[in-house]
């Protein structure tokens, strides 16, 4: 894919997901923070369970990852 195509389609996305990000805002109101407020509660906890799951993985997996690391490398 060509820079400047990819550039003007991830310009455009950009748009249209503020536009009616923005858009739903402006028309709803306090409707979309009275509904965004317990969602929001589990992003932040999904979330923070992602990065204690991703650092018990990797604290388990430390020796494994680093071999295969330097096998990767000694390859090249």
């Amino acid at each position: 894919m060509r820079w400047r195509y990819f550039f003007l389609m991830n310009a455009i996305g950009g748009f249209c997901w503020a536009s009616l990000f923005g858009g739903v805002a402006y028309l709803f109101g306090e409707e979309v923070t009275r509904v965004t407020g317990p969602v929001r509660f589990l992003l932040l906890v999904g979330a923070l369970a992602l990065v204690v799951a991703g650092i018990l993985f990797f604290r388990h997996h430390e020796r494994e990852l680093e071999q295969r690391a330097d096998a990767a490398l000694r390859g090249m």
